[in-house]
């Protein structure tokens, strides 16, 4: 099967002029070659390549001379496709914002920075640079020929300038706990080898053994020299990772942009530091990735390269072309000729056949427009009671079928009719060439009857779709079909509901999408596993014959685990054995019934044709057996990897993957038991080493603790000492991401009716909370939640903003300079276009205060750092006294020998004093001496970036700090040992304080 572009919402579409009624000759192919796409993308396995479709005399059964002439695919217009734009606007705009950005960062001075941090220094011109880069992303996503790779180059620009910004403006990485794991990695490096019980990361020490290990690879000393550039190294390796998310899930074209762009614009986290958090995020999308590519059942939608930039292909064009809107006036006819003999009900909109023929010109040219732009929408079906022996079910009860409309009903039929054509060929070819059974030989006396309207009944919509796209070339057909099986059904109260009936009776579409996935799920199987034993198919049966009952018995056993494996359970009345239904060689030899033809029922079409298949692979569905078992190990292995790599990491995707099994859409459902069962077992060992340290199990069921946001100490809120910058700062991250969540709670209700999709998505979104209960994080569950629902809820948020395209139409009423403009023909789609940047400037907006804010606490000048590393690397060991805790110290192999406490802030307990006063030199010696026996030197570290840090979380009074100077400098037992640019070391000698 050649490729195919998509058709969603944001794909390319060609103009096409009307048609006039003729069937103009098809365009040319691509090849003698197919190259079937599976649900990724990818190339399909063999099993599921078709036979290359021909248009050869075949002898019909049981004739001697006489030839058949197999239909062919019904003709397609050839049209001329559109010439592109060679320059799109993005070829300009997106290099002059990466300019004015650049500009931006070049005139930024960080060396002092206020309450609100580094946004109120970046220049005018760097918030230019990226509202120009948003426009210009939000234009090509809407234009007529929007690029791909164009659209990973905003992508990667947006990347760049929100987590490259930091790395040069700042000489040193950013955030105090950034130095601890910096000595960690120096540990191993220097050791070589682990100690448990030195702290939490030597027992999860896979990314500081991966640190290490490139750290001697590379050459490099220490990780600060790089350590400031892994936040955009990290977001960076997040792009593919996500994109290859949501490429396997059926979004739209603008949807998986616009999720990638708000990713980007939302991630305030800042997990991505040098960090085992870092590297874990970016195993669990590698992780997910994965599984949603290969394990997920869900629809796909197919992955197909664009067209390279400046290089014109007319051939590939108009194939192209072709594939996007195949249908001719002619075939619409047809299919509303067929549709007005057999009449029927109408549907939700009450048009009858005779209502439709009142303006029946019209009608046929919207369909055919519609169909061939892509743009057509299935109405809701209309509930109508159906015998559920109709629909396959048992007992003759009513059940709830659906009516659709008299304009659906001929769009089906167009779409059966070529699908119908395909499965011919498809049967024809796989039977041509195979010998039959010798003349006069009986097939056998015991015949298997699988019932297809059960298999009708039963049939998943993910699996009618992906057999489907394995069918045809013909992507419209593709998003046709799925977007059918997903309308929704309006019960006779008006109220819409989801379309629970898997084959609606009487539609089009029914009994072809059955005969289809019937020939991969059964036809080739039976070639492979049974490949001498013959069988029919039959008006509303297949008929298997067997020699004798006890191969009867075994093939159907067989074919029972056959269709349970591709999801369709049937009861056992569906496969039964029938004694004595053999028949003769002479019945073989009737004519096929017209492929076209209606059964009697008016539910089934026969095509019967016996054979016999040989050999070929099993189809599995969903992934090929070997394939499957390497993505499972692959799998595994990085769940192992990002289980010794991060401690609460492995539980959320776990809990993520357990949920959506247990929804249905992921395949196999033990998978998440597994990954448990893996991340218990590696934390059993080292089980008693974090209850001591951090009470786990006296921690399970604390919701509430871990659902609250970080925030300033309470006693410090409830006597106003926050500044407003900081609230300012801290609304703005919790205002940013309840954003997110209510988008996409929106964009869920959007795509209600996409089915599985949503409900994947909705599920991967906020399933992360029940981590809440069973983890000691603290305050900062929550925040580990929202890192983990971020990359599903942008997905859910971009179905809520993606943009629509702004209508031809508008261009003339707006360029008229007299008459009266209709206001509401141009407003919506105006609106629809701008809603998309609005809503990413907004996010950036939030994200700047959210993510930059605080960098007056979290960065630190270069003299500091190096101050406290030449400390930290010559001192001889002791506890530490620092006045805040937000120093960039522990980033030597010794870190473990340094005792850091803290003054006037709390480090997880009491704090040593509420405030400083004149004899606090005293106190601390005293403290220190009681710790230490008089057998260790002790020391008092101020740092600048402590200032800053306790004015803004007020845990202690402003003038704090220069009473524990003076009380430090005037104290007969501490030496000053150390004094740079503002970075004051005091030393306790052993004994001094005693």
């Amino acid at each position: 099967m050649t490729d195919s572009a998509p058709t969603g919402s944001g794909d390319r579409r060609s103009e096409w002029e009307p048609d006039d009624g003729a069937a103009p000759a098809r365009a040319a192919s691509s090849g003698g070659r197919h190259r079937t796409l599976n649900q990724g993308g990818h190339q399909a396995e063999p099993y599921l390549r078709p036979p290359e479709p021909t248009k050869r005399a075949v002898p019909a059964p049981g004739a001697d001379a006489p030839t058949t002439v197999l239909p062919a695919v019904p003709a397609v217009p050839a049209v001329a496709p559109r010439r592109n734009t060679i320059i799109h606007f993005s070829d300009v705009a997106l290099p002059v914002s990466i300019a004015l950005w650049a500009i931006g960062v070049s005139r930024t001075n960080a060396t002092t920075l206020g309450p609100f941090g580094l946004p109120a220094k970046l220049p005018v011109v760097f918030y230019a640079g990226v509202a120009l880069l948003v426009l210009s992303a939000v234009i090509e996503l809407t234009g007529e020929h929007s690029s791909r790779w164009r659209m990973a180059l905003h992508s990667i620009g947006l990347v760049v300038m929100l987590y490259g910004t930091a790395p040069l403006v700042y000489p040193e990485g950013r955030y105090s706990w950034l130095y601890k794991t910096i000595g960690v990695v120096q540990y191993i490096t220097v050791h070589g080898q682990l100690d448990r019980h030195i702290d939490i990361y030597q027992n999860w020490p896979g990314f500081f053994a991966l640190a290490a290990w490139f750290g001697k690879v590379a050459g490099v000393g220490s990780p600060l020299a790089y350590a400031k550039w892994a936040q955009l190294v990290f977001e960076l390796a997040a792009l593919p990772l996500l994109y290859l998310i949501y490429d396997a899930l059926p979004l739209s074209f603008r949807q998986r942009w616009m999720a990638l762009l708000l990713y980007s614009a939302a991630n305030w986290i800042a997990q991505d530091y040098l960090s085992p958090q870092g590297l874990g995020t970016v195993l669990s999308l590698g992780i997910m990735a994965i599984t949603m590519h290969w394990l997920y059942t869900g629809n796909r939608a197919p992955f197909v390269p664009r067209r390279r930039w400046l290089r014109r292909n007319p051939a590939t064009e108009r194939e192209q072309a072709g594939k996007q809107a195949a249908v001719s006036m002619q075939e619409v006819r047809e299919a509303y000729q067929t549709v007005r003999s057999e009449q029927g009900p109408p549907g939700v909109d009450r048009v009858t056949i005779a209502d439709f023929e009142q303006r029946l010109a019209h009608n046929l040219q919207k369909i055919c427009d519609q169909m061939r732009s892509g743009d057509y929408r299935p109405a809701p079906l209309r509930a109508v009671p159906v015998p559920q022996g109709v629909q396959g079910g048992q007992g003759g009860q009513a059940a709830m079928g659906g009516v659709p409309t008299v304009s659906d009903r001929i769009a089906q039929t167009v779409v059966a009719r070529r699908l119908k054509t395909r499965l011919l060929q498809l049967r024809r070819g796989q039977a041509d060439g195979h010998a039959n059974l010798p003349a006069g030989q009986e097939p056998g006396n015991w015949t298997i009857m699988l019932d297809t309207r059960a298999v009708s009944a039963n049939l998943r919509h993910d699996l009618m779709v992906k057999v489907v796209a394995a069918t045809t070339d013909q992507s419209w057909v593709v998003d046709y079909v799925r977007r059918s099986l997903n309308a929704p059904l309006q019960r006779p109260d008006g109220s819409l509901g989801t379309n629970d009936v898997s084959m609606p009776a009487g539609s089009p579409l029914s009994p072809v999408l059955a005969d289809l996935l019937l020939y991969y799920a059964f036809d080739t199987w039976m070639g492979h596993d049974f490949p001498n034993i013959r069988f029919e198919y039959r008006p509303d049966a297949v008929a298997v014959h067997c020699t004798t009952e006890r191969q009867a018995r075994s093939v159907q056993a067989a074919i029972a685990r056959r269709l349970d494996d591709v999801g369709l359970k049937l009861s056992p009345d569906s496969i039964r054995i029938v004694p004595g239904q053999g028949g003769s060689a002479a019945d073989y030899g009737k004519a096929q019934p017209d492929l076209f033809a209606p059964a009697a029922s008016g539910y089934r079409y026969s095509a019967a044709e016996p054979r016999r298949l040989h050999a070929k692979p099993s189809p599995d569905l969903l992934v090929p057996p070997r394939r499957r078992t390497a993505f499972l190990v692959t799998i595994l292995f990085l769940y192992l990897v990002l289980t010794f790599t991060h401690e609460l990491s492995p539980y959320i995707v776990a809990v993520q993957l357990g949920v959506l099994a247990a929804a249905r859409p992921l395949r196999p459902r033990w998978l998440p038991l597994a990954m448990l069962a893996v991340a218990l077992g590696y934390l059993v060992p080292r089980l008693s080493f974090v209850e001591s340290q951090y009470g786990l199990l006296s921690s399970l069921g604390s919701f509430f603790s871990n659902v609250a946001p970080p925030s300033a100490s309470s006693s410090a809120a409830a006597t106003a000492g926050i500044p407003a910058s900081q609230l300012l700062i801290q609304h703005c991250a919790e205002g940013l991401s309840v954003t997110i969540w209510l988008l996409a709670l929106v964009g869920a209700w959007r795509r209600r009716h996409s089915g599985r999709i949503v409900l994947a998505l909705v599920v991967l979104t906020y399933s992360p909370v029940l981590v809440l209960f069973g983890q000691a994080y603290g305050n900062e569950g929550i925040l580990r939640v929202y890192l983990f629902s971020l990359p599903w809820a942008a997905a859910l948020a971009a179905a809520a903003v993606e943009p629509g395209a702004l209508s031809r139409k508008m261009v003339p009423r707006l360029r008229a300079a007299t008459g009266g403009l209709d206001l509401v023909s141009w407003i919506k789609p105006v609106f629809r276009w701008v809603r998309a940047p609005v809503a990413l400037w907004f996010v950036l907006a939030l994200f700047f205060v959210a993510f930059f804010g605080d960098d007056a606490l979290y960065t630190f000048p270069q003299s500091e750092v190096n101050t406290v590393t030449s400390f930290l690397q010559t001192a001889r060991p002791g506890p530490i006294y620092v006045a805040e805790a937000n120093v960039p110290g522990g980033d030597t192999a010794n870190y473990n020998l340094f005792q850091v406490n803290s003054i006037f802030g709390s480090m997880g307990g009491t704090p040593l004093a509420d405030q400083a006063t004149p004899g606090i030199a005293k106190l601390i010696a005293e403290n220190s001496t009681q710790y230490t026996q008089g057998r260790e030197p002790a020391y008092v570290l101020i740092a600048p970036s402590m200032v800053p840090y306790n004015a803004a979380y007020a845990q202690a009074p402003p003038d704090s700090f220069e009473i524990l100077q003076t009380s430090l400098a005037h104290s007969r037992e501490w030496k000053l040992i150390a004094n740079s640019d503002g970075t004051i070391i005091y030393e306790l000698p052993p004994g001094a304080g005693s």
